[in-house]
């Protein structure tokens, strides 16, 4: 009986510290949030930066702006801002966070910008690249 009972503790204890490890896992995450505001310039040239500011909010007290993930489809540009969450009691605010990020063209000709909201929808721009 005291085999089973110290067996038992033991593998209560492999559980919890088990459990544990598995909660600290699901509370950090990165994940995209909503961009509400871009500006893109009026115009710009091949192989030289554009720099466009944007605005995003992070939903929570555990979150941070983590930078932005681009992807190129053709003509069409697509932004994502990336949000770092860490901790699993957050307090409820919402923060806007102001910044900007540099994007370089490779080719000339109209690019169209699609600004990811968060909620499956686009905030869409374009831009003539010139020569």
């Amino acid at each position: 009986m005291k085999k089973l009972s110290i067996s038992i503790f033991l593998f209560c204890i492999v559980i919890s510290i088990w459990g544990c490890r598995l909660e600290d896992a699901e509370c950090s995450v990165n994940l995209n949030i909503p961009i509400r505001t871009a500006s893109l310039p009026d115009s710009g040239q091949i192989n030289q930066p554009l720099v466009i500011p944007i605005r995003t909010e992070i939903g929570n007290g555990c979150g941070r702006y983590a930078g932005v993930q681009t992807e190129r489809i053709q003509n069409e540009v697509f932004i994502y801002a990336r949000g770092q969450f860490d901790g699993c009691i957050c307090t409820m605010q919402i923060t806007q966070v102001d910044t900007s990020f540099s994007f370089l063209p490779s080719a000339t000709g109209n690019l169209i910008f699609n600004f990811s909201d968060g909620y499956g929808n686009n905030i869409r721009d374009s831009i003539y690249i010139r020569p």
